[in-house]
């Protein structure tokens, strides 16, 4: 069982995956924790990066480069995030809590970081 579930589409995101990974290996010291990411035909390295931390991560890594066909932005998210939800559902992963977030948003800045950390480091506690 993992107690958290990450899923997060990556295209062209390559520079904020560093501290994202950073995250995910420290909270990985005190739970089980499984990231999975749909990788949409990067061009930065993206998937390099990806794949070089599947060594010392459980990472799970989606192509989603179908996405690409789709001109409507909202859609291609919608859809990329019921294509995570769907791996899910179908592996029968049983998890405490998930977090659908995106690598620019979360990780733009060091210090969200550490407060994002910071926040499940509180998650169970009475």
């Amino acid at each position: 069982m993992y107690d958290y579930v990450f899923l997060a589409l990556a295209k062209n995101c390559s520079k904020y995956l560093k501290n994202y990974f950073y995250f995910i290996k420290k909270l990985s010291k005190s739970y089980n924790v499984l990231v999975i990411v749909g990788e949409n035909s990067s061009n930065d390295g993206t998937l390099e990066f990806l794949i070089s931390q599947k060594k010392s991560t459980n990472l799970v890594i989606l192509n989603t480069s179908e996405l690409s066909k789709y001109s409507n932005r909202i859609y291609r998210l919608s859809l990329g995030r019921q294509i995570l939800k769907n791996y899910i559902e179908k592996k029968k992963n049983k998890i405490k809590i998930y977090s659908n977030k995106r690598f620019r948003r979360c990780f733009k800045k060091k210090n969200l970081n550490k407060k994002f950390f910071e926040n499940f480091k509180n998650i169970g506690k009475k």
